[in-house]
């Protein structure tokens, strides 16, 4: 685990992480305020690698605003961003009480430079320096943000030209006003529906809920949904989490029958009978994350009070089953305060989290990258095909570019093997296909002596927009004491842009 940035950490401040495409190839930014008298809002880009030292090199440290009197920022994408985000900063500079202070969002340059901040038009007042989450519209453009101020729930869709009318109070129609919010967090599934989850804590309200909204207005679409056994009094900020795929689940510490607090951790979504209960936590912490991974199971990072280490778990989508992995903790006396993690596309975890070590005075920012399992590559094939004989090879392959990151199935396929009459000499003649290696623009990557002849491959380190040879050779037997021969079908396939 590696330390992004040194720091004095004031209570816990949000953290979030962004993919960005950089031109040297793909990267995370890590957006956290960092607090030393003064408040900044600081961007880290890394490699996420899986070899340490890569991603240690590859840290470098932007700063979006420095010396302001508190600020939190959310990055998030950009479609019109040259560097392909934009960050949120809420807070006051000063006490002008005008812009920047309150809410504005800055574009990220193709350097990985900010540029200067553009006020939302909130500004003036606790509130509208209030917002603890955003996420991106359909148009990968359009922020949607949360503000979260004296339990309120309050929210603004677009960067500019926003006012105190413009926002959408979830209380006037949610839970018959009985929303006092902690920890919202924002999130949209496969099929372009939103959802924004909090932990309420008001009487007779209690509990974790889900809620659609409408990504063009802010407002509900139909009513808050209550996670079952979710009224522990761990959940709050940093202590829910929000996972998204086909389906958004919220992953929160779970309650017994009775409403009593238990060491375990829940997942839920609308869709769902019942919460699962997560099998791997025994004494989880307050703060635990998820994302939702790209082969459709769900990453899930906590950290265990009884024997300290943070722990991940690659579970299936609703969060049952998969492996409880210790991934160790930065240093042996500290305490966790704020973790994020997001999937790659090659299904590996980002995962960053926020640490106060208690001995040296080291409080940071701390990241590692867990691999996971890449997606299969799910699109239409294609068959391309040899003669050798009256034998015929076809080697079934991608038809469509192929996702960065994802694995790809090769097949040869081989017609019934059919006789025939030599041309010289006496006998029949058998073509016996002994087994067949399959290759990455020549390099070996699978051997199979067995029908199907077939082969998962995982395209690693392949530049989005390059072309590949994907190629099978087939040994031939075709009589007793003759020579084998070699047999290849190759076809091209590009990774996508």
């Amino acid at each position: 685990m590696l330390v992004l940035m040194a720091m004095a950490i004031a209570g816990a401040p949000p953290t979030a992480l962004a993919a960005a495409g950089a031109t040297a190839g793909t990267s995370v930014v890590a957006a956290f305020p960092r607090v030393n008298g003064t408040w900044d809002a600081e961007t880290d880009a890394f490699t996420p690698t899986t070899t340490a030292s890569v991603l240690q090199g590859s840290i470098k440290r932007t700063d979006v605003v420095t010396g302001w009197g508190s600020v939190v920022p959310w990055v998030i994408p950009s479609a019109s961003a040259p560097g392909g985000l934009q960050v949120m900063l809420s807070g006051d500079k000063d006490n002008s009480g005008g812009p920047p202070n309150g809410t504005s969002f800055a574009q990220r340059k193709a350097d990985g430079t900010w540029s200067d901040p553009v006020t939302t038009g909130l500004f003036g007042g606790a509130t509208s320096s209030s917002a603890v989450t955003a996420i991106a519209g359909p148009d990968n453009q359009t922020p949607i943000y949360v503000f979260n101020y004296g339990g309120e729930l309050v929210l603004q869709v677009g960067a500019t030209g926003r006012s105190n009318s413009t926002g959408v109070n979830i209380a006037d129609t949610q839970l018959g006003g009985k929303v006092q919010a902690s920890g919202p967090r924002l999130g949209h599934d496969a099929a372009g529906r939103y959802w924004l989850t909090w932990s309420n804590s008001a009487t007779g309200a209690i509990g974790v809920y889900l809620l659609q909204i409408d990504p063009a207005s802010g407002q509900p679409i139909g009513s808050a949904a209550p996670a079952p056994n979710s009224t522990a009094p761990e959940n709050g900020e940093g202590r829910i989490a929000l996972a998204c795929g086909a389906e958004c689940r919220t992953v929160f510490h779970e309650s017994d029958a009775q409403g009593n607090n238990t060491s375990k951790l829940g997942v839920w979504g609308v869709g769902d009978a019942s919460a699962t209960t997560v099998s791997g936590p025994v004494q989880p912490n307050a703060f635990i994350t998820a994302a939702q991974a790209p082969s459709g199971g769900m990453w899930i990072a906590w950290h265990e009070d009884g024997t300290p280490a943070y722990h991940v778990e690659l579970a299936g989508a609703n969060g049952a089953g998969g492996s409880n992995k210790n991934i160790g903790q930065p240093t042996s006396n500290g305490l966790p305060v704020q973790n994020v993690a997001m999937a790659e596309a090659n299904g590996d975890l980002v995962f960053v989290t926020n640490w106060l070590d208690t001995n040296t005075s080291l409080d940071a920012m701390w990241a590692q990258v867990i691999p996971g399992t890449a997606p299969v590559y799910s699109g239409p094939t294609k068959q391309t095909s040899t003669k050798v004989g009256t034998t015929v090879l076809t080697l079934v392959s991608p038809k469509n570019c192929v996702p960065a990151g994802n694995r790809i199935v090769a097949k040869l396929l081989v017609k019934s093997v059919k006789t025939r009459h030599r041309k010289v000499g006496k006998g029949l003649v058998k073509i016996k296909v002994k087994s067949v290696d399959f290759l990455i623009d020549g390099k070996r990557k699978n051997h199979d002596k067995r029908k199907p002849f077939k082969a998962t491959l995982v395209l690693n380190g392949l530049t989005p927009g390059s072309t590949h040879v994907l190629a099978a050779r087939a040994l031939l037997k075709t009589h007793p004491g003759q020579p084998a021969i070699h047999r290849t079908v190759r076809v091209k396939f590009t990774i996508c842009g």
